[in-house]
């Protein structure tokens, strides 16, 4: 990971500037993050598909979670966030191909950092089996 850089943001969205990701954690700044759900169906019924952390993570370990998501690096747009895709469930996917969702402000309970996530769908996933990232 090394020292990551994310943009801040005050309590209306406007940026105000850059920190490093420990900084963002410590010091609980809005930042930005990349979430997207992957939908697809199977004989008529709609499955929204999970990826299992790994038992590594520093947060929630060994937890479901999200298809895959992450943080907006300093020099990215929300366009970049497909890359979380690709890295962490392996699978290459145009932004043009995903439906947004919006923008959800989102604190989590005794965790200081706080979030914009940027939340979008992807419908009509192939089967692919069980997908495994290499983290």
């Amino acid at each position: 990971m090394g020292n990551e850089y994310f943009k801040i943001f005050d309590d209306d969205r406007n940026e105000i500037g850059v920190a490093s990701r420990s900084d963002v954690h410590r010091l609980g700044h809005w930042h930005e993050t990349f979430h997207c759900w992957f939908v697809t169906k199977d004989e008529g019924t709609d499955y929204l598909l999970l990826q299992l952390r790994s038992d590594t993570k520093q947060d929630y370990p060994n937890l479901f979670d999200i298809t895959a998501a992450g943080h907006l690096l300093a020099d990215e747009t929300v366009q970049d966030g497909v890359r979380e895709i690709k890295e962490e469930i392996g699978i290459d996917v145009s932004y043009t191909d995903l439906v947004s969702l919006g923008i959800i402000d989102y604190c989590a309970l005794n965790y200081s950092p706080l979030n914009t996530l940027t939340v979008y769908l992807k419908w009509e996933i192939p089967k692919y089996g069980s997908l495994s990232a290499s983290n």
